[in-house]
């Protein structure tokens, strides 16, 4: 009997070089509300777990956007943690069936920061994900990482970024 093959797993990577402080990138980057804010377009929320504030190592948020016209939850975990250099978060629940997210900083010499974000994912299903995976899910995912970075060096290059690092704990 034949076997069913995995659907291709998918890595989109994107820069932006931001006129802020590494340390404002990072933790912009890491903020539930500003991701919130961020992925208007996909009706995303937090519903669960970090549901406001920065998320820090070992935390879990369960999200709920609306993707393909279908709302769905995931749950994510931040795991890899090393401020203001590096954090990743990766899939413990849900779909798509695989999803890592990194972010890398790195500090530039004119007091900037060059912020690159790397998603890597899986469809959920193997015969009808690899279709939408070429006709849909690399192209749309592309576009949200490419806004989600643009928001967030608009919000971190001017005053807006205490919206969401001056909150209390």
């Amino acid at each position: 009997m034949p076997t069913l093959a995995r659907t291709p797993v998918i890595t989109i990577r994107h820069e932006v070089h931001i006129h802020a402080p590494a340390e404002r990138c990072f933790d912009l980057a890491r903020s539930v509300d500003l991701h919130v804010d961020s992925a208007a377009e996909i009706a995303a929320r937090a519903v669960g777990g970090r549901m406001h504030g920065l998320s820090g190592a070992g935390d879990a948020t369960i999200w709920s956007a609306r993707f393909c016209g279908v709302r769905f939850e995931m749950t994510t975990r931040l795991e890899d943690f090393s401020r203001p250099t590096r954090f990743g978060d990766r899939l413990t629940r849900g779909l798509p069936r695989r999803f890592e997210h990194v972010y890398r900083f790195e500090p530039t010499p004119e007091g900037g920061c060059a912020v690159s974000d790397e998603l890597t994912f899986e469809a959920p299903f193997p015969l009808l994900g690899r279709w939408l995976e070429r006709l849909y899910f690399a192209r749309r995912m592309r576009q949200l990482v490419r806004q989600r970075l643009e928001h967030i060096k608009g919000i971190a290059e001017n005053g807006d970024w205490r919206r969401y690092l001056d909150q209390p704990p």
